[in-house]
């Protein structure tokens, strides 16, 4: 399958919503028992098999071995709800990835491409994200990302072009947040005390997720979603008051902290393999120049990730933003 290339320019802002401080209290999951039910019925299968056969099993017999044991728990919920919240407890070789996370993330790509095909750019989806994070819900609960696009999840899966472009979003998604967490149980990585320990943990983690891409020879257009909901649920040390505060903070909520270097070392990795990442696709020469182009937007992104007028910006956006207003950047796609 030919996976959708994502303009990471066009998302770039995406990547920049962090939690201010004060936090205020975490949300309410936007899912009911209902439709976790609907989502666990097809998704722990699927988990497992792309786990179990489409990474592990494709691995050189050394890396399988180095991983015996290796376990997937698929909880159906965390309290209190986090929207991205997926984690490897290497110790225990064991790989976390609730249900609930599973929903959120296919959302959100079914919302990119009903956005991306509509014509729109992802402005809706910066500011749902940053609004999520920074605002208490309307209501008793926060309104999923269709839901405040006004997109009939339904309706739009009806179209074969969002089901396509969103399934490719959301399964290279899945398989580079896998071969992630994979990357720490792999590395023995346990608890940090330091912002770079932490960083370095996560630059190991990203190169073994890479690696896995060359070894199954699938371009990782999807991974940009992943980055930027990485960067959705994190803060850096411009938001905090002081460093000290934000150490506590890695050490005791922060479990994947993103930073321009780690962007532009994703970026330089991409341009050296463009090659051996688009070998299985039926024009391998135009597709690695298109992983090349990719590889741009992710060096340029990481330039800009860190840069506190845009950081500002956004969580300006983010307070003052209003949810009642975020499908009107889009009109064309509410359906």
């Amino acid at each position: 399958m030919r996976w959708p290339l994502i303009s990471l320019i066009s998302l770039m802002f995406w990547a920049l919503m962090f939690w201010p401080e004060p936090v205020r209290a975490a949300p309410l999951s936007p899912y009911t028992q209902a439709d976790i039910d609907r989502v666990e019925a097809r998704a722990v299968p699927t988990l497992h098999s792309i786990l179990f056969k489409d990474i592990l099993g494709r691995l050189p017999r050394q890396d399988r071995e180095a991983l015996a044991g290796l376990t997937l728990e698929t909880p159906r919920r965390l309290d209190p709800w986090s929207p991205f919240a997926v984690w490897a407890v290497p110790a225990q070789r064991k790989i976390v990835f609730p249900m609930e996370t599973i929903r959120f993330l296919d959302d959100l790509a079914t919302a990119a491409a009903a956005l991306q095909l509509a014509g729109c750019g992802h402005e809706a989806l910066a500011n749902y994200a940053s609004i999520l994070t920074r605002q208490d819900p309307p209501g008793a609960r926060p309104p999923n990302p269709l839901q405040a696009l006004k997109i009939d999840r339904q309706k739009a899966l009806a179209d074969p072009d969002i089901d396509s472009m969103s399934q490719g979003i959301l399964k290279t998604s899945i398989v580079y947040i896998l071969a992630h967490e994979l990357g720490h149980v792999a590395n023995n990585h346990g608890i940090v005390k330091t912002t770079a320990e932490s960083r370095d943990q996560e630059r190991q983690a990203d190169q073994y997720a890479l690696r896995v891409f060359t070894i199954i020879g699938a371009v990782p257009f999807g991974m940009a979603v992943t980055f930027f909901a990485m960067a959705h649920s994190q803060r850096v040390p411009g938001d905090f008051t002081s460093t000290t505060r934000f150490e506590e903070y890695i050490r005791e909520r922060s479990t994947h902290p993103l930073d321009g270097e780690r962007l532009m070392a994703i970026g330089a990795f991409m341009r050296e393999n463009a090659a051996m990442l688009a070998r299985n696709e039926p024009n391998a020469a135009e597709f690695a120049q298109l992983v090349e182009q990719s590889a741009s937007d992710f060096e340029t992104l990481g330039q800009l990730v860190d840069d506190i007028d845009i950081r500002r910006y956004q969580a300006e956006k983010g307070r003052t933003g209003n949810w009642d207003r975020i499908a009107a950047y889009c009109p064309a796609a509410a359906r």
